[in-house]
């Protein structure tokens, strides 16, 4: 099926954004909370025993210190440094899950299967919590949903960079969720094929980006309402997907 101008705008403009975002493994650092990421790269730099730094550390500690990375093997910090060291690291992570959960970060990445010409979708934030999201290969999956090549940007330049174009005057709540859904459905991030719930948490997840002082009343953008609002479309491109 051949995508409108509008579809196919706003698709590169969501494709350019997860291309200028920041890899889910490099996020927690660079969005990160910085007097704790100063202190765990500082003994990390000391390159205590089962800490590695490879790959991403390493461009994040050149990027950070602006120096080499020391190539001593020698064992250079003591046990409590090395449990501060695993604290640290641990909060670190929580740090970025929470700012994911109070939707100050987006993550956007692409549905498992994946085929060429997919686009980024927005990752709900209900999978992005302990246990459903891998740092280490910037994935996340839970309730039926699988994504990979995670990446994350703040909420206001994402909001900047995909506004909600709304009409003079505030919208309802039912109207944002019709804009949210269509702009989804445009967007061919709703997979037509899978329950409708998992549409309905899309739709959620994009209201919480684009509208977050509206989303953050916490009234009016419950699951069963955004079903309301959506359930005689999504039946019907159901249906037609299955012909």
């Amino acid at each position: 099926m051949t995508q409108n101008p509008q579809s196919s705008r706003i698709g590169a403009e969501l494709r350019a954004l997860w291309e200028k975002a920041t890899p889910l493994d490099q996020a927690r650092y660079r969005l990160g909370d910085p007097t704790q990421v100063k202190e765990y790269f500082a003994l990390l730099k000391r390159k205590p025993g089962g800490f590695s730094v490879i790959g991403t550390v390493v461009n994040v500690l050149a990027d950070m210190a602006k120096d080499d990375i020391p190539i001593e093997s020698e064992m250079r910090t003591t046990p409590e440094e090395r449990g501060r060291l695993s604290r640290l690291h641990s909060a670190i992570d929580d740090h970025c899950i929470e700012r994911l959960q109070r939707r100050e970060l987006v993550a956007l990445g692409y549905s498992i299967p994946r085929h060429p010409d997919d686009l980024p979708r927005i990752v709900p934030a209900e999978i992005l919590t302990l246990g459903h999201i891998n740092f280490g290969s910037d994935s996340a999956k839970g309730d039926g949903l699988k994504f990979e090549a995670v990446r994350v940007i703040p909420a206001e330049a994402f909001t900047e960079a995909l506004p909600v174009r709304n009409r003079p005057g505030r919208p309802s709540n039912r109207e944002l969720i019709k804009k949210a859904y269509v702009a989804c459905r445009d967007e061919g991030v709703i997979d037509f094929a899978k329950p409708q719930r998992a549409a309905i948490e899309l739709v959620r997840a994009r209201i919480r980006a684009m509208c977050p002082t509206e989303y953050g009343l916490g009234k009016g953008f419950g699951p069963e309402v955004v079903r309301d609002c959506i359930v005689d479309d999504f039946a019907a491109r159901a249906r037609n997907q299955k012909l």
